[in-house]
């Protein structure tokens, strides 16, 4: 079969699951965001980090809500 050509190894399934940057880097980018947001308006320590926290916290989310609109929908195997 080899010789032929037509022998065609298994593929490894893969270590990390498709999307896992896009929902690690959205999950960072809001936790960020939103703790510049939370310590800018509720403690009061500067408004100078609402604004680009507020710009961190919506990157996060669009990259989360990017991740969920364009994860494979997989079936549980038996």
């Amino acid at each position: 079969m080899i010789e032929k050509g037509l022998y065609q190894p298994e593929k490894p399934e893969p270590v990390v699951f498709p999307g896992q940057g896009l929902l690690v880097g959205g999950a960072v980018l809001a936790g960020i965001g939103l703790a510049l947001v939370v310590s800018a308006f509720l403690f009061q320590i500067g408004k100078a980090t609402g604004v680009p926290g507020l710009v961190f916290l919506f990157i996060g989310i669009a990259l989360l809500l990017v991740y969920v609109t364009t994860r494979e929908k997989t079936t549980p195997k038996d």
